[in-house]
């Protein structure tokens, strides 16, 4: 566009995150442009927005507010005020973390658009024990507003509010620009479109890059029928063009992307085709060291510490490699191993898991044997250890326990019962065992402390509790203090944990750990995704449908992140190993939704087919019929090799 002489200060390139903005702005550096068009993300255009209307008297002045607490905090009150005035029971408990969190993330869907709440209510799939939210929005807005204070949700969400009732607004900003150029389209959701829509006004003409195959943010009002017809149907001029070919990865990939995506009901209709002479990729599968329901929390993870050791056995650098998550509760038993093997790594976008208050005290425990002064004090971290398992005891009452922890000393339960005043009786017993298991261990070497406190207390006790009342909350628990210490007793001495430790720290050559949502507009030469299991990927909400056709989207983009090498891990069982080998595209009928099953999207990728094909193109062979599932898929997409090779031979 520069080269036929479009002015660059009258575009403006939209991207859905601040690191692709960042990317693209480097890469048109580096291809030797000089004059650059306005880069931003969306939330960055819809920040200048609100400061405009700002500073000129449309929006009043806000705090941005980032930390989850005080927008939960606000939601609370919101669903407590709200209640005041309905007469009938609430479905929901409000104490339950859960329905806080289902109700933060209505607000943030419910202004994705502008319809009432109670549309957006029912397009989110909340069924009626939810109905409560509507209310409980416009009082969330009343508050908000009331507070002076903005979500990262309302930067775009209250622009828009202003320009949909205030023409003169609209004035002020419209027809500025030729050209809006949309990184990722069929990612934006209805909010931002309407914004650019007043942006552009009668002036600009929209151009819009993207894929409906990776319509991954559903959950913020993104939908793939968008890209598909909506956005063609409301501007009949449209012109549509299509990418044949990808250079990112091979055919065996590209195969394994189509196989899976045909399964959705809602998909758009051209295939992912490899560019001839790409460079050779390999997709391998990886298992976990036992199969039962929750193998992904093993803390050896030996199938991702072998790949990555493989890689750079081979000389090549840690940050080829991006492990990819569908959900953040993998991380604790992926970094414990990282650790453990001391390998360096960055999480992307989330916090390490060392900040848990269960792997704190783990780590606290491990300090108080270092000898470095610094480290010997014990501390509040460590006292909160003895809350697990869970016992009625509130933060600050942990901190009256901090004098009762001394090496090898038995406890004075009368002293205790006067520092814990109202505290029942058989929860000072059970504090007080505790205090002498956690004294006793600290009288031990450091090996011997970790086995005595952890292995015999600490696990005795959790068996004891999931006996009486099982609970998955406390298994997880368990299994993360587990992972941890098993981390923390393979070095010899504590200051040899406490430097493993930092390496998540590390901003130089490191694994890199992300989630498949934050993955999108990335590639790395090494990609892993742990956890493909049912109940994992697809992730299985406990109190709502799966929306299956997201999560196969998510995989999609998942697998299409991998340059070279694709490595997913799973579960080993008969009829999965015997179903990869058939490449029928599709699990067997006989698969429940439990995570010790391997998920069905391996299933459906036809993975042994896709590595058949690869290599049978690769040798230019003709045995290209020796694949064991479906061939509609392969044959068009053999049609649409031979298409890209007739093609090139006309423009040769």
């Amino acid at each position: 566009m520069e080269r036929y002489g479009v002015d660059m200060k009258k575009m403006l390139v939209t991207t859905f995150n601040v690191s692709a903005a960042e990317e693209l702005k480097e890469r048109l550096i580096n291809s030797g442009m000089v004059k650059l068009p306005t880069i931003r993300n969306y939330h960055k255009v819809g920040a200048r927005m609100n400061r405009f209307f700002i500073n000129n008297g449309l929006l009043p002045n806000a705090e941005l507010i980032t930390q989850d607490w005080r927008i939960k905090k606000l939601a609370i009150e919101a669903l407590k005020q709200s209640r005041k005035s309905n007469t009938q029971t609430p479905a929901l408990n409000i104490n339950d973390d859960s329905v806080i969190d289902e109700f933060v993330a209505f607000i943030g869907f419910a202004k994705s658009d502008l319809n009432a709440p109670d549309i957006m209510l029912t397009r989110m799939g909340l069924g009626d024990e939810y109905k409560e939210f509507v209310e409980a929005f416009n009082v969330f807005e009343r508050l908000r507003i009331a507070n002076s204070i903005q979500t990262f949700h309302d930067l775009i969400y209250d622009p828009v509010v202003v320009l949909k009732n205030n023409p003169d607004a609209v004035k002020l900003i419209t027809n500025r620009l030729d050209f809006i150029i949309i990184d990722e389209f069929q990612d934006i959701n209805p909010i931002m479109f309407i914004l650019l829509e007043f942006i552009a006004g009668e002036t600009a003409r929209f151009i819009g890059i993207g894929d409906a195959n990776q319509t991954i943010n559903s959950y913020r009002g993104s939908d793939p029928s968008f890209i598909m017809s909506a956005f063609t149907e409301k501007r009949p001029d449209t012109q549509s063009l299509a990418l044949q070919q990808t250079y990112r990865f091979d055919d065996n990939i590209a195969i394994c992307a189509n196989a899976l995506i045909q399964h959705n009901k809602v998909k758009a209709g051209n295939l992912c085709v490899s560019a001839l002479n790409t460079p050779k990729s390999k997709i391998t599968i990886g298992y976990y060291e036992n199969n039962g329901g929750t193998s992904y929390r093993c803390p050896e993870q030996h199938s991702l510490i072998r790949t990555i050791r493989h890689h750079q056995s081979r000389g090549k650098p840690l940050k080829d490699i991006a492990i990819l998550l569908r959900t953040f509760l993998l991380a604790p038993w992926i970094e414990a191993a990282l650790i453990r093997e001391q390998i360096p790594y960055r999480l992307a976008d989330s916090k390490s898991s060392i900040m848990l208050p269960a792997v704190k005290g783990v780590i606290a425990f491990a300090n108080t044997f270092s000898k470095n002064p610094q480290y010997q004090s014990f501390s509040v971290e460590l006292a909160s250890l003895l809350n697990f398992p869970f016992l009625a005891i509130r933060n600050d009452q942990i901190r009256l326990l901090l004098p009762f922890i001394q090496r090898g000393k038995r406890i004075d339960e009368y002293a205790l019962k006067r520092a814990l005043l109202g505290v029942k009786d058989f929860i000072i017993e059970r504090v007080s065992g505790r205090l002498n298991a956690l004294n006793t261990a600290l009288a031990l070497p450091y090996k011997q402390a970790l086995e005595s406190y952890f292995d015999g207390h600490v696990e005795t006790k959790y068996h004891e509790l999931l006996a009486k009342r099982p609970s998955e909350k406390e298994r997880k628990n368990l299994a993360l203090i587990k992972s941890f210490v098993h981390t923390a007793g393979t070095f010899s001495e504590p200051e040899q944990f406490m430097n493993a430790l930092s390496l998540n720290k590390n901003t130089g050559d490191a694994v890199i750990l992300t989630s498949l949502h934050s993955s999108k507009g990335c590639a790395w030469p090494v990609v892993i995704i742990p956890g493909c299991v049912e109940t994992i990927l697809p992730y299985e909400h406990p109190e709502q449908t799966t929306p299956i056709e997201d999560e196969r989207r998510l995989m999609y983009v998942g697998i299409t992140r991998a340059r070279k090498h694709l490595h997913l891990i799973t579960n080993s069982q008969p009829e999965f190993t015997k179903e990869l080998k058939a490449s029928s595209g599709k699990p067997p009928l006989s698969i429940t939704v439990s995570p010790d099953k391997p998920s069905r999207f391996l299933y459906e990728m036809q993975i042994n087919d896709a590595n058949l094909m690869c290599k049978a193109i690769r040798d230019n062979s003709q045995n290209n019929q020796d694949t064991h599932g479906p061939r509609i898929l392969i044959e068009r997409y053999l049609g649409a090799l031979y298409q890209i090779k007739l093609n090139e031979k006309k423009n040769d």
